[in-house]
C-alpha cells in the first residue's frame, strides 16, 4: 500500500481466468502538465511536480470504490519525460499516456527550435473506461478467446461421430498452428517498462499522499483506475 518502481509482468492466469478478469468497467482519471487546473507555469511550458500531481488525484476523488490502482511516469525534464514515457508505453502501452509523449516530444522540439505551437489544455475528469480497452488487456483477452474456443472445438470433437468432423480436423489443424502460441508469444513480450506503481485497498487518500517522489520531479503524469479488487487484480498483477 505504497508507491514503488513499477516493472511489467505477464499474469500466470490461463486462457479461463484472463477472460474473466480483463473485461471490467473501471473508473480512470488522469493529471499530467497540460490538464487545466493541474499544470504549473506559464504558456507551453507546463509542468507538475509529482506531490502536486497526487495533490490534485486526491481533490478530485471521493475514493468510494474498493481499491484503486495508480501507474505514473515522472522526470525532470521533457526530454527524460519522453524518453520514460515511452519506455513504459512501448510494452505496456496507454492511450491516455501515448497522447502524453507526443505532447513532450513536441516540447523537446519547442526546446530546441524554439517553435511555439499551439496546446490545447485538457480539463481533468474522471471517466468510465472497460480495462479491455488498454491495449495489451485487449490482446491478452483476444489470445485467450482463441485458446479457449481451441479447447472448446477439441471438446466438440471429442464429442461427436468421427463422420462428421473430417472438414472441421483440418480447419483445426490449420487454426492450430498460427493460433497456439498467441498467448503464449504475448506474454513474453509483456516485462520491462518505466515509472512508478501504487495499489491500496484502505485509507486510499493517506496512503496516496505517502512514499511518493518529491519536488524534484517536475514533470508528471499519473493514471488512477478505481474498482473492486476483483476489477483491478489482473492489472495488480501485471503492473508489479
Amino acid at each position: 500500500m505504497a508507491w514503488s518502481s513499477l516493472s511489467i509482468n505477464a499474469p500466470a492466469g490461463n486462457a479461463d481466468s484472463i477472460l474473466s478478469s480483463s473485461d471490467n468497467l473501471l473508473a480512470t482519471t488522469v493529471v499530467h502538465p497540460w490538464v487545466e487546473g493541474a499544470g504549473e507555469g506559464n504558456g507551453h511550458y507546463k509542468y507538475l511536480r509529482f506531490p502536486n500531481a497526487v495533490k490534485k488525484l486526491v481533490e478530485e476523488n471521493e475514493f468510494n470504490t474498493e481499491a484503486v490502482l495508480a501507474i505514473a511516469v515522472t522526470a525532470a525534464s521533457y526530454t527524460d519525460f519522453k524518453t520514460q514515457l515511452s519506455t513504459l508505453n512501448a510494452v505496456f502501452p496507454v492511450k491516455d499516456l501515448q497522447l502524453i509523449e507526443r505532447r513532450a516530444a513536441e516540447m523537446v522540439t519547442i526546446e530546441h527550435s524554439k517553435w511555439q505551437l499551439n496546446f490545447t489544455h485538457n480539463n481533468i475528469i474522471t471517466t468510465q473506461r472497460n480495462s479491455s480497452a488498454l491495449a495489451v488487456l485487449k490482446q491478452l483477452h483476444a489470445a485467450a478467446d482463441v485458446d479457449v474456443a481451441i479447447n472448446e472445438a477439441q471438446t466438440f470433437k471429442n464429442s461427436n461421430p468421427a463422420a462428421n468432423l473430417t472438414a472441421f480436423a483440418a480447419r483445426k489443424q490449420t487454426y492450430d498452428t498460427t493460433a497456439a502460441s498467441t498467448l503464449a508469444n504475448i506474454k513474453t513480450g509483456l516485462s520491462g517498462g518505466a515509472g512508478w506503481r501504487f495499489y491500496a485497498q484502505f485509507d486510499i487518500k493517506n496512503a496516496l499522499q505517502t512514499g511518493h517522489p518529491g519536488h524534484d520531479y517536475t514533470l508528471t503524469a499519473i493514471v488512477l483506475f478505481a474498482g473492486s479488487a476483483s476489477d483491478l487484480a489482473l492489472l495488480n498483477e501485471m503492473l508489479a
